[in-house]
């Protein structure tokens, strides 16, 4: 990572910018703490598993959506208060890199800068080739590319846009696609494959989650470039999109197969986006069609219609559907919808009400404190499928009274798990290793025929999570209050080299706890955490057959630094925490998308 602060010559600035990966514009920042949260960020992404597909389809789950900033200016249009109400109805935010002024003002504009984007485009098929003034052109691209100005103007207007995310507070940890549209393709640069991908690169220095790339470039180019990010930038995931959208140009649905084909970039593509033009509801559907016919695995593909003919596409591409926002001050493209409007269509059209059941230990067991945590857990998911605008109900039952609503059957969180051996259903790998099921869901069959319904156990998992990400707050120094004596009931490390006899009982001596623990180590929960990090979870009482026997308080005690373990590299879970990481790993088996952790977590400190 460059750490720019404007005092370096051109000549270094240069030189320094060929052999790193990133940069931060420190001179732009709002203040260390700015800069500090972005380093931290840079490193969490360049960390990220390369092509988990599992990750991927989290990001385009079903019902995702993406707002494309359309603005000239992001310091200026961008706000809190903005980015606070788009991130309510939104999962992505797009930046549109050819749309703004600093970039619209120079040559990647090409001579027609000044003309708004034409919704023309042409099919794939046709090769971009150089004439003189094209090539005239694109050296007049690559000359501005490497003086600097471009460079440091976009990576402001990033930054800024992090910031003031940060700022927001909901919208902090959304991820940002990075868009350099072509002419040709919608867009406002020349239709320059120097202009295009060019400014791509420079997007990937600001450590951007998700980049576009057109796939209508020649293919040599194309793949170039493809190969180039791969190498460069791993964690950065791929969205190849394509847009053939001139109405005389008719596309069919084989044609539509090809060119998702196309937007595959050869296997490289994360997650694939067509759009063509629509004369009626039936062009709508034969998109559908070749959605759902192109033999492309399990990458997430984003198939839409421009226009108002155009508009049922919308409601049938259940992934990362690109919308409007009334804050936005107008649709980004014609025929586009706000989020509300479109999960209202599909409630009417084809979204079932289901009922998700919490259900309870038989009535002897139930204390007071297991009936308020079940309630915690409900208002978590329902405030979650309020939130994306699914029409599902949430019900506590018990033994004694069942749940009798009339709503199809959607999952279910048994909350004192049963056995694996006693169910009837099949069961993950996991729950098998554990012996036994405390979610239920419904799933796609591996053949790609319709549904099954399948048990999983979220307890250990959820713990690793919960893990995972209170790392990145550790070393809080416990107060007084904190530091008494524990009894581990359960330790767990994802490296199973440490000397558990050492290295676990120095670090609980550090703390001035008693060093007194259990020989369990399950170190298979681990296996989902990073293999870098070398953290003990001390979780007293917690046992695989009870789900809501979870201690109120968790201790983590962070190994990885070079300094003795001390009170600094320590940190309390509550037990609030670890009933929130149960419910969002639940949602992500239930609704095959990212929850709403935000809304979830304030739902249950209500």
């Amino acid at each position: 990572v460059l750490l720019n602060d404007g005092s370096l010559s051109d000549s270094m600035l240069t030189a320094l910018r060929a052999i790193t990966q990133y940069e931060i514009l420190t001179y732009k920042a709002a203040n260390n703490q700015s800069i500090a949260r972005e380093l931290k960020r840079i490193d969490s992404l360049a960390r990220r598993c390369t092509g988990d597909p599992d990750d991927v389809r989290l990001d385009f789950g079903d019902d995702t959506f993406f707002l494309s900033l359309t603005y000239g200016d992001l310091i200026d249009k961008a706000t809190p208060d903005v980015l606070r109400e788009f991130d309510r109805e939104v999962d992505m935010l797009e930046v549109r890199a050819d749309l703004l002024d600093c970039i619209r003002n120079t040559a990647l504009a090409g001579a027609d800068s000044c003309v708004a984007p034409s919704y023309k485009s042409v099919p794939s098929t046709t090769k971009i080739f150089n004439d003189d003034d094209q090539r005239q052109s694109e050296e007049a691209i690559r000359s501005q590319l490497k003086d600097g100005i471009i460079t440091s103007a976009l990576l402001e207007q990033l930054l800024v846009l992090r910031e003031q995310l940060a700022e927001s507070g909901r919208a902090k940890n959304i991820p940002i696609l990075f868009t350099a549209r072509s002419r040709n393709q919608c867009g406002a640069l020349a239709d320059s494959a120097a202009a295009v991908y060019g400014l791509s690169a420079l997007g990937l220095r600001a450590g951007v989650e998700w980049l576009d790339i057109e796939a209508n470039w020649p293919a040599l180019e194309r793949h170039a470039f493809v190969d180039w990010v791969r190498r460069r930038y791993p964690s950065t995931r791929i969205l190849g999109s394509q847009h053939v959208v001139d109405e005389d140009h008719n596309v069919g649905q084989r044609a539509a197969v090809r060119l998702l084909h196309d937007c595959h970039l050869g296997g490289r593509a994360d997650a694939l986006k067509l759009v063509l033009a629509a004369r009626d509801d039936r062009d709508s559907i034969a998109l559908r069609s070749a959605a759902q016919e192109a033999d492309l695995g399990t990458t997430p593909r984003v198939a839409i219609c421009l226009g108002d003919a155009g508009r049922l596409s919308r409601v049938l591409n259940r992934v990362m559907t690109p919308v409007t926002h009334a804050k936005l001050g107008g649709a980004a493209a014609p025929g586009q919808l706000d989020a509300k409007t479109l999960m209202a269509l599909r409630r009417q059209l084809f979204l079932t009400k289901r009922a998700y059941h919490l259900v309870l230990p038989p009535s002897d067991d139930n204390t007071d404190q297991i009936i308020q945590d079940a309630k915690s857990l409900q208002k978590a998911h329902q405030a979650a499928f309020d939130r994306v605008g699914l029409p599902h109900t949430v019900f506590i039952v018990d033994d004694q009274e069942r749940e009798n609503s009339g709503l199809a059957f959607g999952g279910a969180a048994l909350l004192q798990p049963v056995p694996f051996a006693l169910i009837s259903w099949d069961a993950s790998s996991w729950a098998r290793t554990v012996g036994f099921v405390d979610t239920i869901a419904i799933v796609d069959r591996e053949d790609g025929r319709g549904y099954t319904v399948r048990g999983e156990h979220l307890m250990s998992s959820a713990l690793a999570n919960a893990v995972a990400y209170y790392l990145d707050n550790m070393h809080t120094t416990l107060s007084s209050s904190e530091r008494h004596h524990r009894r581990a009931g359960m330790i767990f490390t994802t490296d199973v080299s440490l000397e558990p006899a050492a290295s676990a009982f120095a670090a609980l001596s550090a703390l001035g706890l008693d060093p007194k623990v259990s020989d369990d180590f399950f170190c298979e929960a681990t296996q989902q955490l990073d293999s870098n990090l070398a953290v003990l979870v001390i979780c007293p009482g917690a046992t695989f057959d009870n789900s809501l026997n979870l201690p109120e308080e968790t201790l983590l005690v962070d190994l990885r630094s070079e300094d003795e373990p001390s009170s600094q590299h320590a940190r309390i879970l509550r037990k609030q925490d670890l009933l929130l990481e149960i419910a969002l790993e639940q949602q992500r088996i239930w609704t095959n998308r990212r929850p709403p952790r935000a809304d979830m977590a304030a739902a249950m400190s209500t």
